[in-house]
Parts: C-alpha cells; sequence; structure tokens
C-alpha cells in the first residue's frame, strides 16, 4: 500500500516543477523584445501610382477598362494616367468604369495633331485651331474633368518610330501658356523632351517662366538625361519633378541606349549615383510604364518594386505614390468627362 501511495505523490512532484520550469520559461520568452521585421514583412506591397499609362485601342488593343483593371490590380497597381493615344474623349469609358483609379490628362492629341499639321504656326500660336484647343483645355481644367496636361512632345527625335518624331521650343508661347494653365489650375504638364542641350536650356527658361506651374519630365530626359544632370536641374528648379518609365530593364533592338536609359545594373541593382539621387529627392520622383505591350506590364511593375525595395522606406513611399497623390490630388472626385 505504501508503495502505490508514494508513485502518485513522486509524480505529483516532477509535473509541479516541470510546470514551474515552463512557466518561467514562458515569462521569460514573453519578456524579450520580438525579431525585428523587414520592411516586406511589416507591411504589404506599396501600391504604386503609374504616371506613364496611355488609355486607348492603340495601347491597348481589344481591353476593356475592367480588363485593365484586372491588370492593374495584379500588378498592385492603385492609380494610373496620363493622356490618352487620341482625342480627350477616349478617357470616357474609363472614369465611368474606376473614377477614382485613374489620372485623366488632357490635349496630348489634339496639340500633337496640330502640331504635326502646322508646325510653327501651332507652336506660336498663330492658329486659330489651336487657340480653340486652348479653350476647349481651360475649359476642362476649370471643371476639374482632368487632373493635368500632356505628354507634350517636345522633343522626341530619339524615337526608334521616325514617323511620330517632333520637335519645337521647350519655352515656346504655346508652352509658356499650357505652364500658365498649370499653374492656374494645379494641373502638372507631362513632357516628353530628350535632354538634348539645346532643349534643356529652353526647359529651364520656361520653369522659369512660372515657378507655380509643374512639369513632369517623362522618362526623365531619355537616354541623354544622365543622374548628374537630373540632379543640378531639379536642384535649380523646384517645379520639376522626374517620371521614371523607360528607365527599365525592358528588351532594346539598341543595345547602347538600353544601356543608358536603365538606372540599374542587369541585376536590376541600382547605380550608386541614381540610388543617391533618388534617396536625396524623393520627393521629386514618379514611376510609370509606357507600354504599348500588355504582356510586358508586369514585368515593369517589377522592375520599379525591385528598384523601392533598395531604397529607404519613406522615399520608396513617395516614389511609389505619395508623390502623385499629393500632385494630382487624388481622392478628390472628378466630374463627369465629356
Amino acid at each position: 500500500m505504501k508503495r502505490t501511495v508514494i508513485m502518485p505523490t513522486l509524480a505529483l512532484v516532477v509535473g509541479i516543477a516541470a510546470g514551474i520550469i515552463i512557466g518561467n520559461q514562458v515569462a521569460t520568452a514573453q519578456q524579450q523584445p520580438a525579431p525585428a521585421k523587414s520592411v516586406e514583412a511589416q507591411s504589404e506591397p506599396l501600391p504604386l501610382a503609374d504616371l506613364h499609362f496611355h488609355p486607348g485601342p492603340r495601347f491597348w488593343p481589344n481591353l476593356s477598362p475592367q480588363d485593365i483593371l484586372l491588370i492593374m490590380d495584379r500588378a498592385g497597381v492603385r492609380w494610373a494616367g496620363n493622356g490618352p493615344a487620341g482625342p480627350d474623349n477616349v478617357w470616357m469609358p474609363f472614369l465611368q468604369a474606376a473614377p477614382d483609379r485613374f489620372i485623366p490628362l488632357a490635349a496630348r492629341g489634339p496639340i500633337r495633331r496640330l502640331i504635326l499639321e502646322q508646325g510653327e504656326d501651332a507652336w506660336a500660336l498663330r492658329s486659330p485651331e489651336i487657340i480653340r484647343v486652348l479653350e476647349q483645355l481651360e475649359d476642362n481644367l476649370r471643371a476639374g474633368r482632368f487632373r493635368g496636361i500632356g505628354e507634350l512632345h517636345v522633343n522626341n527625335l530619339g524615337s526608334p518610330n521616325p514617323i511620330f518624331t517632333l520637335k519645337y521650343p521647350a519655352d515656346s508661347p504655346l508652352m509658356r501658356r499650357l505652364l500658365d494653365l498649370a499653374a492656374t489650375y494645379q494641373a502638372p504638364i507631362s513632357i516628353h523632351m530628350d535632354a538634348e542641350p539645346g532643349s534643356v536650356e529652353e526647359l529651364e527658361r520656361l520653369l522659369a517662366n512660372n515657378r507655380k506651374g509643374l512639369i513632369i519630365w517623362a522618362h526623365c530626359g531619355w537616354s541623354w538625361g544622365d543622374a548628374g544632370l537630373i540632379r543640378k536641374l531639379i536642384a535649380q528648379h523646384p517645379n520639376l519633378f522626374c517620371e521614371l518609365s523607360h528607365r527599365d530593364d525592358r528588351p532594346r533592338s539598341n543595345p547602347e541606349e538600353r544601356k543608358k536609359l536603365m538606372i540599374t545594373d542587369d541585376g536590376r541593382q541600382l547605380k550608386p549615383d541614381w540610388k543617391a539621387l533618388l534617396e536625396e529627392h524623393s520627393d521629386r520622383f514618379l514611376i510609370g510604364t509606357d507600354s504599348a505591350k500588355p504582356g510586358e506590364y508586369q514585368g515593369i511593375i517589377d522592375f520599379h518594386r525591385a528598384v523601392l525595395a533598395q531604397l529607404k522606406p519613406e522615399a520608396a513611399r513617395r516614389i511609389a505614390h505619395e508623390n502623385a497623390q499629393r500632385l494630382f490630388r487624388l481622392g478628390e472626385p472628378i466630374p463627369a468627362t465629356k
């Protein structure tokens, strides 16, 4: 009888001791700080604003706004916009489908067409047709139907398609008038301007003409826009912003131009001068895709995410979406577009 009493008592003592030890271990673990999480582990993928998206069948053939929204959703793109490939009313079905997802810019098609047809008469404001386009643009900006102006091809002589090349003075009467509209209606201008020395001098004169008008330099000056030049111009002109479409690693027929355009090496590691520039001036950059091939959209977005992952979190957020939200007042309703 004694043996049967002693064994349960011993088991009880061992169990109590084990419970004390485990309890102490749990308490100790609770007192230790949790290991720090990486930025990726702490948050969902950054929402992106694609500031070089051209709606319309030329860029997105046989795709409805709903189809494009699905592509954007898969890529984590919250907003997308620029000027349509065609008349301004190309934006209508997109804004009807999702007015809070698109950033409509205006006058790209009409201004481009008139400059191709009329040349200096258009950019010198001697053409009645260009005056009518500007009056319509101002009506739409005043009514809040569009968030900005462009994309305007001030100098795209480096384009691989010579049929669509243009060059006119960046400080022409037309551009000065547009910058005044941009200032009055808080509607930034997107311009495509190869960073040739003469065009850069004209751009600087334009920027100084009205500091309240904001210019977003598409492609950061194309392959002529190196980090040193962009740094210099941003430091001197507070109303200049840069958008990073085509500065990615998409395939190109000209390997040398591809190398100049890329802000990374072939492994998507940022070049040191570009990393320093993006970190120090993160409030002046936006991302963009400018893809006419829906199949490559995800790859371009993946490139931008690889770049953003190499930056400090606050810099990555600004470039990913916060700058676009600030410049284009995202969140405010857009009235119906005519």
